[in-house]
């Protein structure tokens, strides 16, 4: 249930937690959304994709809560505090003279900058301003997601198959 101490909880205020079921489209090769349901308890309800104010207001606070896990958990979790060590590996094992080091070098260009001097303003003032979570909302949902990382999860096709979403010919678009 939801409590104060929910991630997100800040203010007095819990944003809702919504999960969104989607279907593959038979009309185009992508997912169509078939309901949504705007928090997790036993009795909620759900919204179907009936153009009406309640499944605008359902659909607007699912990409909401979609926009919070890609900021904090795939943009800034997985991408620059993994990135980082993998960062910071290749510049003290590898020789600059090492095959690996320019295509590593590339993509880690600016990395490890970029995260020591964004990271307290990501934790401060903007998160609590531009995220629904706030800071201990993000930093709940950032340790949380960290606390069950491992590096096997960084294989992009066992993802796609662990989730059911490996067949092209069934999601050409996804």
């Amino acid at each position: 249930g939801i409590t104060t101490g929910a991630v997100g909880a800040y203010s007095g205020e819990v944003p809702p937690a919504p999960i969104a079921l989607f279907v593959r489209a038979q009309t185009h090769g992508g997912l169509e959304p078939v309901a949504i349901q705007l928090d997790q308890t036993a009795n909620a309800g759900y919204n179907l994709p009936d153009g009406s104010a309640d499944w605008i207001a359902a659909r607007s606070f699912a990409q909401a809560a979609s926009y919070q896990l890609t900021q904090v958990i795939y943009h800034l979790t997985l991408h620059h505090l993994v990135g980082e060590s993998f960062a910071l590996t290749t510049i003290r094992k590898l020789p600059a003279c090492h095959p690996l080091w320019p295509l590593l070098a590339y993509h880690f260009s600016g990395l490890m900058a970029i995260n020591t001097g964004t990271i307290d303003d990501f934790f401060g003032q903007a998160t609590q301003a531009y995220l629904l979570v706030g800071r201990d909302g993000a930093e709940n949902l950032v340790n949380a997601r960290y606390a069950r990382w491992r590096f096997d999860q960084l294989d992009f096709v066992a993802d796609l198959k662990r989730r059911g979403v490996d067949d092209a010919t069934l999601l050409p678009y996804y």
